[in-house]
């Protein structure tokens, strides 16, 4: 959701994104052929993808680096298939060629900001990209607003730091419609810490595509450096 809630808010500004995920698991397609007995057995099994998600919402186009049936973690979910994982230079080529056409290119996280993809993570992907590649690159660490997130916020950003990406921005993922003191608390000292750029209602991913882009631009702050035009060759990542 928030993936694209970002691509809704730039289109509104008149730029153009696209929205890549490295990798996807748990993605059963409706013909295939082992569909009955894989919802059987896993629950977490998806007929779309989190990219098709975030570009139908945000009416913006979306690609996927490799995507398998199994939900599981994408060394597993690739062993089990006997295919191999794209490498983090697979992807940043990938990405390379989706801005020669596009302006902004939002790579959709997976887990967290080190979750292997395969000897490699999204970290990885962002470090290659900025330091081989002179790629701007603007990571948005998307948080949750209850107990605990001041905590996992600090420790991601501090692993971005120590990688040299320092172009960080938070995202709260869910705002409840009844927010408790604790949420409240947590979005004062976020939007102390680091630059708040947005804050995503619950309930969000359940509105019609057009209502979705009409309303995401309102989430954001709308003096942050996200929102302005971005140079040929910027990218935004999300990191959920």
């Amino acid at each position: 959701m928030a993936s694209a809630a970002v691509a809704a808010r730039l289109r509104s500004a008149g730029i153009r994104p696209h929205i890549y995920k490295p990798v996807q698991t748990g993605l059963i397609a409706a013909d295939h052929p082992q569909r009955s007995e894989l919802e059987q057995n896993y629950r977490d099994g998806v007929t779309r993808g989190d990219a098709q998600v975030a570009g139908e919402l945000a009416n913006c186009p979306y690609s996927t680096g490799a995507a398998f049936a199994l939900p599981m973690a994408p060394q597993a979910a690739a062993a089990e298939s006997q295919e191999d994982l794209p490498t983090a230079a697979d992807h940043a080529a990938c990405i390379q060629q989706l801005l020669q056409h596009h302006e902004v290119v939002i790579v959709e996280g997976a887990g967290g900001l080190l979750v292997d993809l395969g000897d490699h993570t999204l970290a990885d992907i962002a470090s290659q990209l900025q330091d081989q590649h002179h790629v701007s690159v603007q990571v948005v660490v998307v948080v949750r607003a209850e107990l605990g997130t001041l905590n996992h916020t600090a420790l991601t950003v501090e692993a971005l730091h120590h990688r040299g990406l320092d172009r960080v921005g938070v995202v709260i993922g869910s705002w409840p419609a009844r927010p408790m003191p604790v949420a409240l608390s947590n979005r004062d000292q976020l939007g102390r810490t680091y630059p708040l750029l947005a804050v995503i209602p619950d309930g969000a991913g359940v509105l019609e595509p057009e209502t979705f882009q009409s309303q995401a631009p309102s989430w954001f702050a709308s003096d942050h450096a996200l929102l302005r035009r971005a140079a040929p060759g910027a990218r935004t990542f999300s990191v959920p």
